[in-house]
């Protein structure tokens, strides 16, 4: 199973939590909005997903990455069909990454995680500029 679906099954097992603290847990998925769907569905995540297809968003944060060639056969090997899922060729994933944002749509936190190491960034100086009717963003 690949590092992203064990941490959003990790952000579900802590959304009573997350909600407690008068915060709401969005997520944003490369994968198509098919496959964003179907993700949802089989981990019952209560939150939002937003389908990124095409990456656009997370290249805006330098947070997209080509999978090395062995990460590649390694999936392929397990029966992951990340081309499929994505929808492209391209085989480039996004880096695991967690933005607080505050009501203003500052990001006032960033932490971009690498496996059991994270890095956090000062991003604050970005403002996320929500655009509901985006043709690259779908909601599920």
């Amino acid at each position: 199973m690949p590092y992203c679906n064990l941490e959003l099954k990790a952000y579900q097992r802590e959304l009573d939590s997350i909600k407690d603290s008068s915060t709401t847990l969005i997520a944003i998925s490369p994968e198509t909005p098919d496959a964003t769907l179907s993700t949802k569905e089989k981990d019952e995540l209560e939150f939002i997903v937003f389908s990124n297809e095409g990456n656009n968003v997370a290249e805006q944060f330098d947070l997209v990455f080509k999978m090395p060639n062995y990460l590649i056969e390694i999936y392929k090997d397990s029966g992951l069909d990340v081309p499929g899922h994505n929808g492209n060729d391209n085989c480039e994933l996004t880096k695991s990454t967690t933005f607080v944002i505050d009501q203003s749509g500052k990001i006032v936190q960033s932490v971009v995680h690498r496996g059991r190491r994270s890095q956090t960034y000062g991003w604050a100086q970005r403002t996320i500029v929500q655009r509901p009717s985006s043709p690259t963003i779908k909601h599920y």
